[in-house]
């Protein structure tokens, strides 16, 4: 196998595409080309799991330690109109920290549905006004494609946001070295480790956890809570009694929305039926072999 690793998504499509192609098969198909691809007789699938786009704030950095400002930035996005035209309908405004398909899915108490008076009126009462967003965000295609909604969003109800996408590994060299930010938004796909939710959410929460020291939200009395609710969840040896009460801590996770999803999305794979058969799209990054075989 030759892996070639191209983060631009035109060259990419491009070296999948004609007669003169020069790869079998791409991971990370970008939505606007799905319908050239077809139509050049490319079988092209996506697979829904826990794949999302997040926000996460610096709950160090005022005003983003008041639950209210992290609340009204998420209820000022107009997230079905980043499902429809960034997403080209290949995902849904998340619901939960969990995607629809997960096992332990619930609707969380707290969902953010488009709701531009609610974050103005929620930002009033933190006392916020003129606020300035700089967005540090990773460069992955579909997530680029992205924030412009986010801006726009935020723009209309009197926040003035810039974007700031660059190389992933840039961000989190970033975050590594403590820097000061204010929001990053990146993509994310717990799915890797399974459909565990539990597992999941450990994941991404937990006082030693890296995404916590990202946010610096570990030593808030909320978080000190949640976690000892998500290691007393662990600890439940009956299955039903355990479900509850993870959906019940990720209600908690929702409504604090220091690490939490916008949308969750497909993934794309498009690949060459002349040349391959037996590809099943996966709902997290990658390409899956296991039943491959050559034409």
């Amino acid at each position: 196998m030759n892996w070639l690793t191209i983060v631009d998504a035109a060259p990419r499509v491009a070296k999948i595409s004609g007669s003169s192609a020069g790869a079998q098969i791409s991971d990370n198909i970008p939505y606007a080309n799905i319908q050239q691809l077809r139509s050049g007789g490319m079988t092209v699938a996506g697979g829904a799991g826990m794949n999302n786009l997040f926000l996460m704030f610096n709950t160090r950095h005022k005003p983003f330690d008041d639950v209210r400002v992290r609340q009204a930035l998420h209820y000022a996005i107009d997230t079905g109109k980043m499902v429809q035209l960034a997403l080209r309908g290949h995902g849904k405004p998340s619901s939960s920290f969990l995607d629809t398909g997960n096992p332990t899915y619930r609707r969380a108490k707290t969902v953010y549905d488009y709701d531009p008076d609610k974050a103005k009126a929620l930002l009033k009462a933190a006392g916020v006004s003129g606020l300035k967003i700089n967005i540090l965000a990773v460069n992955v295609s579909w997530i680029v494609d992205c924030l412009p909604t986010i801006k726009a969003s935020w723009d209309a109800i009197g926040v003035r946001t810039t974007l700031a996408p660059q190389e992933t590994t840039a961000v989190f060299t970033k975050m590594d070295q403590k820097q000061d930010y204010q929001v990053v938004a990146a993509a994310s796909n717990p799915n890797q480790f399974g459909v565990d939710a539990d597992l999941i959410m450990h994941y991404n929460y937990g006082p030693q956890n890296l995404w916590m020291g990202y946010a610096r939200w570990a030593g808030n009395p909320v978080a000190k809570q949640l976690f000892k609710d998500m290691d007393q969840a662990t600890r439940e040896p009956d299955a039903a009694k355990k479900r509850a009460m993870i959906q019940d801590y990720i209600d908690i996770v929702a409504e604090q929305a220091v690490l939490y999803p916008v949308v969750h999305n497909e993934l794309m794979t498009a690949w060459d039926p002349k040349k391959l058969t037996g590809i099943r799209a996966q709902p997290y990054p990658g390409i899956n072999f296991l039943q491959a075989k050559w034409v």
